[in-house]
């Protein structure tokens, strides 16, 4: 077990993932969730799911390719968008409303980098990077959580779609903060991210290995994380809540924000807890769902939307707040992985 562990903390630290599954698309979903899927805020700010999915293009599994779907709010639909070819570290997607097009992530000669596909035509829009966690549309801007060829960690940053310029909301070149859960609310045209110390967290896994544990519950602190509130338009940046939880997922709506955490980053994940914070009073709460939430989250029209899993079936699900209605919304195929999904809006 311990030599099983050892391995996985390699690849936790690594952020390295690799993952294939098969796509749907023009499928009609939600219909038993309470969402006013047709209310005045949907139509302000036109949000939306964009889901990635990988998929192999051969029997021999050699050769993959990343799908990008959304699930439109409007009209309860899954719809394709596109297909790219997968050879980043972490493959990545995002439907772009604004511009009609995908972004994504792939590989160039000097490391992963974004690009853009729209109509058969793909374009490189970046050089300095060499790693990418998360892409988000919010607004006229991308959120962009990123690795740097000059620098170790993974870091928040924001790309002008208008004019192409990519800025660090952390501008310390010596800054330890490592950048993991990402979501949006769309209706203040927020951002929201969770970082941690990534010093003290490779410490206290290097310290772990150290141990001959010999107890099935053992697991090592994690570092504590701090979320961040990012005010797209004046850009920002005030953190908003602190805890000691290994952070898998966050999600937001006004004064309410919704996280899994566990006690550290290989917690199994029938340790993970979903929690509701009201960000004004600091009050926490667990969040009674059947879900075991293990990756992106967010919330919108009263559903949150997760990556988890519910009696050993992985995929995405819709949680209706008010009636902890369940509902299976994405789940990938037999030999399929889903790797993320997104909030994303226009203003």
């Amino acid at each position: 077990m311990k030599a099983y562990r050892k391995a996985l903390l390699c690849v936790l630290a690594c952020c390295v993932v690799i993952s294939g599954c098969a796509s749907r698309a023009n499928t009609s979903v939600g219909s038993g969730m309470e969402s006013a899927s047709g209310s005045d805020k949907t139509k302000r700010v036109s949000p939306y799911l964009s889901i990635t999915e990988t998929v192999y293009l051969d029997e021999e599994q050699t050769q993959m390719e990343s799908i990008c779907v959304i699930y439109d709010f409007k009209r309860r639909k899954l719809i394709q968008k596109g297909r790219v070819p997968y050879t980043s570290g972490y493959p990545l997607t995002t439907y772009s409303s604004v511009q009609n097009c995908v972004f994504y992530s792939a590989l160039s000669d000097r490391g992963d980098q974004l690009y853009q596909e729209k109509n058969g035509k793909t374009v490189q829009l970046t050089d300095q990077l060499c790693a990418l966690n998360h892409i988000v549309q919010c607004g006229d801007k991308l959120f962009l959580a990123a690795k740097y060829l000059n620098h170790y960690c993974i870091e928040p940053n924001l790309f002008d779609l208008k004019s192409g310029k990519l800025e660090k909301i952390f501008p310390d070149t010596n800054d330890d903060r490592f950048t993991w859960a990402v979501t949006c609310d769309p209706e203040a045209n927020h951002l929201y991210f969770s970082y941690y110390s990534d010093n003290l967290q490779r410490g206290n896994l290097e310290e772990y290995n150290k141990q001959n544990y010999t107890e099935e519950t053992e697991v090592p602190d994690c570092a504590p994380s701090t979320i961040c509130a990012v005010d797209v338009n004046t850009e920002k940046v005030t953190p908003i809540y602190w805890t000691d939880d290994y952070i898998w997922g966050i999600a937001i709506n006004g004064s309410n924000l919704y996280y899994s955490g566990s006690k550290s980053s290989i917690s199994p994940k029938e340790d993970h807890t979903c929690y509701m914070v009201d960000l004004r009073t600091k009050e926490k709460t667990n969040l009674d769902i059947p879900i075991l939430i293990s990756g992106d989250m967010a919330v919108w029209d009263n559903i949150l939307y997760c990556i988890g899993w519910n009696n050993d079936v992985r995929g995405i699900y819709m949680i209706d707040l008010k009636t902890k209605n369940v509902q299976l919304l994405y789940k990938a195929s037999e030999k399929g992985f889903i790797n993320g999904f997104s909030l994303n809006y226009q203003t």
